[in-house]
This record gives C-alpha cells, sequence and structure tokens, in this order.
C-alpha cells in the first residue's frame, strides 16, 4: 500500500498553492487476536467459538478460517466490530487444538489464536 499527502494553502491576495508528497510505502499492522472457547464441553454438544481481532484505531476486516486440529471447518467473513462467531461441529471425546485465523489483507498481516478444547463423556 502506498501513500501520499496532498496540501493545498489559499490566501487572500495571493494564488492558491498545491503540494503533494512522494509516494511512500506503508506497512500492514498486526491486529490483536483473542478468543473464547468453553475448555471443557460433553459430549454430543457442540462448542461456540467467538474471536475478536482489533488493531489500535482500525477495525480489521476480512475473512477468518476455523480449524479443528487439522481440519478446515468454516470460512467466516469478520463483522464490523471485529468478531466472528461459530458453533463448532460435534467433536469426538478427547483434546482438540481450535485455531481461528484471520487472513492478509491490504492493510492486516495475517494473525492466528489457538485454544484447547476437552470434550468429555
Amino acid at each position: 500500500m502506498k501513500l501520499t499527502v496532498r496540501v493545498s494553502a489559499k490566501v487572500a491576495g495571493r494564488d492558491a498553492v498545491r503540494v503533494t508528497s512522494a509516494a511512500h510505502a506503508v506497512g500492514k499492522v498486526k491486529p490483536a487476536a483473542k478468543l473464547n472457547l468453553k475448555k471443557k464441553i460433553k459430549k454430543g454438544k457442540r462448542a461456540t467459538a467467538t474471536a475478536t481481532f482489533s488493531a489500535p484505531g482500525l477495525t480489521p476486516n476480512g475473512t477468518a478460517v476455523v480449524k479443528v486440529g487439522k481440519k478446515t471447518v468454516a470460512a467466516v467473513k469478520v463483522n464490523a466490530a471485529g468478531k466472528v462467531k461459530l458453533k463448532l461441529p460435534k467433536l469426538k471425546v478427547g483434546k482438540h487444538k481450535v485455531t481461528v485465523t484471520l487472513l492478509a489483507g491490504d492493510a492486516f498481516k495475517k494473525v492466528s489464536v489457538k485454544k484447547a478444547i476437552k470434550v468429555r463423556r
């Protein structure tokens, strides 16, 4: 992404002056990520995962990919508040790793957050 700045100045009795800066590359922001997920659920129940992405002065947008273990469960659009809420599928008894990844966009770097969930009988 490139950024240029244009300044215009006008004073009574003088000609207007306009100046534009040279284009400079602007780096991407790495948003903060947080995942809310119950630590334990009972067999046959579906857990709800809520991921929140935030950056200073900006709201991250784009697509978040949700995985349980190595299996991709869903690709969900991030809402205007920077959140993704999703019901996970029913999981087998045992421990599972849930990963939510915000894919890189025009202004944001890729970021992931992981949490473990235990399914018990």
